[in-house]
This record gives C-alpha cells, structure tokens and sequence, in this order.
C-alpha cells in the first residue's frame, strides 16, 4: 500500500497490467473519481486526499537506462531515491530536487511539476522530461514524446501533463533527461538588511555565473539570508563563486581584491571570505552545505497553520517581501523566496515561533488556526491577495488547518482558467479523473 499514514485515501486500487488499469478507468464514470497515488507527499502539502487511488507498482514496466545519450526511462511508481541509486553508479543523477529527500515518486513529482531549488539554473521539471506512457480517462494508452533528447516529432503534450496534477492522464512512465554529477557543490551565505538590497547585489550574478543553480532568501529577522548554490567543473565553480563574492562586497561598498581566478574562493573554503558591519559571505561545502540547505528543507515542511505562494515578476520581489512582512507585522511567520523566480513560500505556524523571525507577543503569539483567530487568518490572505494582485502577481493557499479559510478561493484568478477547464474537457470530460 501506498505509504502517507494518516493522509492515505480510503480505497486504494492496485491493477495488475494496462488492461486492468484502463478497465478500473472506464469503470469508474459517473463515480466519485480516481486518481493516481505514489508517496502521498504531494497530497500532504495541499492538505487533501482523494477518496480513491490508483497504486501503480504492481504494473510490468522495466526501467531503461541509456547513459551514453543521457537519458533513462522509469516507471512513474518509482521514488527519487529509488532513480538516483539507478543512475548514481554510472556516475549521473536527476538533478531536480523536490524537496523532500527523494520520498516522492516520479509521477507524483512531475504530476505536481515539483522544480526544487535548482530551478533557477536548470529550468522547470518539464524541460527535463522528453516522453511519456500515459492511460487516458477513457483507458486508451498513448505514448507522448521519445527517448532521444533530439526528438521532434509531433507535438509536446508531455509538457501538458507536467504540472496537470493527475487531472488529464494517468502517467505509466517517463523518460527524462539526466547528467554528470557535479564535480563540485559550492554554497555562498549572504546577510542583507533589505530585500531591496539582496535584490541589487545580486541581480548581476545570474547573467554571467552558469554554474549559479540555486538563489534562494530566507527571512532573518527584520533581514533576509541569501544562499548561492554553484554545481558544476570545480574551476568553474570556484571562479564563479569567487566572482559573486566580489559582487557582493562591490553592492556593499566594500573594497574588491584586485585580481581574478579562484583565489579568492579557494583561500575563504569552508570559512569566511568576508565580514562587514555583522553582514558577511561565507563559503560552505561538502556535508556542511548538505545540512544548510536541508534546514531550510525543514522550514518549509515545519508544523503550520497556514501555507501559502505568492508569485510576482522577480523585480517585484523586494517589493512583495515587504508586502509580506507588513502584513505579518507582529505575528510569527517565515518566509523563503526563490531569489530569481518571483515566488515566496510563507509559512504562518501552528503554535510557537517561526524559524526566521522573533517571538510574537499577546495575541499574536497564538498560530493562525487557534480559537478566534480564524476571521483573523483570512483577512490576511484576502489582504496579501490583493497586494500580490496589485503587481500582477497571485497567491495560493497551499494548504490550511480546518476553520481558518476554507470559505476562500485557494488561488487568485488565472487569466489561464478557461484554457485548464478546456483541456479537462478533452482529456477527461467524464471527470474520472479527481486529482
């Protein structure tokens, strides 16, 4: 049985072929609706089940793997981790991080278009994925895309399925793109007062360090946290990441050290190259840097009230964050931005305080969700929705303990609404699938 504890779905179905799975599919017209389950992770995080689930590891699909062209086909009931120890041997991963240690299945990540952390550098899950083997609604089997990465034949809808949250399709399996694992992983820690500083400093970075795979803030107080990741030949990592470090110093006003090359990134490994004021960049490798971004891993996974997504042009980003802290001026809260995308993840706790800010006092201190509050916790997101609207941007609520604001919409508006409802209507407009 699929695993998710108390999250599981009531009724889970197990098909033995592609026959039985495309019949419990027709079979399932005019009920409740069916949809595709794996680790349950993805489920977890919108705070939802479906009442009944397809478990796809019984079905006869072999993994392929083609190291000399890059790229592997494997079954979408495998886990991450289950990929990595596949390919890790051979001295390649798939470098998409979803954030929760490889427990998720790769149907269920691409399903959720889970990009990670690296998007910044490698681009969304759907630039990785080259084809699939999926069952319709109606039980007719299609193959989409290939296994060659210089495939163009036909049209992408692999691309449609990424992201369409099992609502479309019933992902079998997918070939994906893969790489050489990186020679070396080198991750920058940066202290800014405001946003509006971050964002100037390192606006320049992401034009010229290609090796730059991860840009992420993290509330700091009343300041934001930047972490860097650079993966890639270690001469190039370390030239690149030496370069950011002169930035940085440069947007501060501090003096740059004359020269080039990696010196600088070499020397200050594993301490810091500088320290202005009680701001500074460190380096951090190895296991270190394993644990750091882990950290921030568990900010985001940490017992909450609330959860939400806000999404802006990535030059409006200083501009939201302090949208965001004055909004949640006084009350705990966390927040992690993905430094070039835009988006800012926003956790409100259940009780106690948030990892990246300071206790809250009196009613504040009570997380969103207690007795009284919920009226409370609603204006908020009504509020930061129409500040997020206010500049072009949206906001989710990504997930919500019961009687905070279950009578609000879970997103803003989409100008794209009536193109998903479209192609519902042409995959699935029986409605079998519930995703």
């Amino acid at each position: 049985m699929p695993e998710g504890g108390t999250t599981a779905p009531q009724a889970i179905l197990q098909p033995a072929g592609l026959d039985e799975l495309a019949r419990l599919l027709r079979e399932a017209r005019g009920g409740p609706g069916l949809a595709p389950w794996g680790a349950g992770s993805q489920w977890a995080r919108w705070g939802r089940v479906p009442g009944a689930a397809l478990d796809l590891r019984a079905l006869p699909v072999e993994p392929r793997l083609s190291a000399a062209n890059l790229t592997v086909t494997v079954p979408a009931c495998w886990r991450l981790e289950e990929l990595d120890a596949l390919l890790a041997p051979h001295g390649l991963w798939y470098p998409i991080d979803t954030g929760d240690g490889g427990a998720a299945t790769v149907g269920g990540h691409l399903a959720a278009a889970t990009s990670g952390i690296r998007r910044t550098g490698l681009g969304p899950a759907r630039d990785w994925v080259l084809g699939m083997r999926a069952v319709l609604a109606d039980g007719r089997e299609v193959r989409i895309g290939g296994e060659m990465i210089k495939n163009v034949a036909g049209y992408n809808l692999h691309r449609v399925l990424v992201g369409s949250l099992g609502m479309l399709a019933v992902l079998v399996e997918a070939t994906l793109r893969i790489a050489p694992r990186p020679e070396r992983h080198v991750t920058l820690r940066a202290r800014f007062e405001t946003p509006a500083a971050a964002w100037g400093a390192l606006s320049p970075l992401r034009r010229r360090a290609s090796t730059l795979v991860a840009a992420e803030w993290l509330r700091a107080g009343d300041g934001v946290e930047v972490l860097l990741a650079f993966e890639g030949p270690a001469r190039a990592v370390d030239h690149q990441a030496a370069e950011a470090v002169r930035e940085i110093r440069s947007a501060a006003g501090l003096a740059v050290p004359a020269g080039g090359g990696d010196g600088g990134a070499a020397a200050a490994r594993g301490g810091d190259m500088a320290v202005y004021g009680g701001e500074g960049v460190t380096v951090v490798e190895g296991d270190a840097a394993a644990v750091l971004w882990d950290a921030r891993r568990e900010r985001l996974l940490s017992p909450a009230a609330l959860r939400l997504r806000a999404g802006v042009r990535p030059s409006d980003l200083p501009r939201l964050w302090a949208a965001v802290a004055e909004v949640f001026a006084g009350r705990p809260w966390d927040g992690i931005a993905r430094g070039y995308g835009g988006v800012v993840e926003i956790v409100v706790p259940a009780g106690g305080d948030a990892a990246g800010g300071d206790s809250a006092r009196g009613e504040a201190s009570r997380g969103a969700g207690q007795p009284g509050e919920a009226a409370g916790c609603a204006a908020l997101v009504l509020d930061l929705r129409r500040r997020a609207e206010a500049l072009g941007g949206y906001l989710q609520v990504r997930g919500a303990l019961p009687g905070t604001v279950e009578d609000l919409p879970w997103t803003s508006a989409s100008p794209d609404g009536h193109l998903h409802r479209r192609l519902k209507a042409v995959f699935d407009p029986a409605g079998v699938l519930a995703g």
